[in-house]
């Protein structure tokens, strides 16, 4: 049985492509060269802003949409927003009153 062939990897940025310092290594680059190499598409996700991904897109060479805000941005790989996955106002005050309780910390209105 032939193994699985692989068309396109999405990677984390932070704890993954990244040292505890927030660096990107020669070797995450190298990694990704290599992928675009052997034909393998490769993009990135985060619950970074977009600001705060576009420089280790640039220096990935990253050529797809990637997503910023744990996927709730699409974006180009130039920074341009593709589409916002956004919560209703009510739905996020709810989430977040919920989330309050649960860890047992005070809720004002």
């Amino acid at each position: 049985m032939a193994p699985p062939s692989i068309d396109l990897l999405i990677s984390d940025i932070d704890g993954t492509l990244v040292t505890p310092d927030k660096l990107l290594t020669s070797a995450s680059i190298a990694a990704v060269k290599g992928l675009a190499a052997a034909g393998i598409a490769f993009s990135v996700v985060s619950s970074r802003p977009p600001r705060g991904m576009t420089g280790i897109v640039e220096a990935l060479g990253v050529r797809l949409p990637f997503a910023a805000f744990d996927g709730g941005s699409l974006m180009e790989p130039s920074g341009g927003l593709i589409r916002a996955f956004r919560l209703k106002t009510a739905t996020a005050d709810f989430e977040a009153a919920r989330s309050a309780r649960n860890r047992r910390l005070g809720v004002r209105r």
